[in-house]
């Protein structure tokens, strides 16, 4: 798989990630999920993970401003932004 179909692939996972679960989506969950349908390994590290946080803008999410704390060993416990779909956000915020 190439660069541009792994990416593009990303994309549509944050999608439907950001688009079914109601608190937004953070990279980490992206990089599971992809990881779970084949296309990442999970043995991927530092440089060659570079690319995944322009994954949610590219996929035209919004940051909401909240962070959550990493559960992955390998993120050291870093904080991660929230993403969210505009238009379900702005639904929830009117119930």
């Amino acid at each position: 798989m190439t660069y541009e179909e792994r990416k593009a692939a990303l994309v549509e996972i944050a999608k439907e990630l950001a688009e079914t679960q109601i608190y937004g989506v953070t990279v980490e969950e992206i990089r599971f999920e992809a990881e779970r349908r084949g296309i990442l390994t999970g043995n991927e590290q530092g440089r060659e993970l570079s690319y995944l946080s322009s994954i949610p803008k590219a996929a035209g999410l919004h940051v909401s401003g909240e962070r959550v704390r990493s559960s992955r060993p390998s993120s050291h416990g870093n904080y991660q932004s929230v993403w969210y779909v505009a238009s379900i956000n702005a639904s929830v915020a009117t119930v």
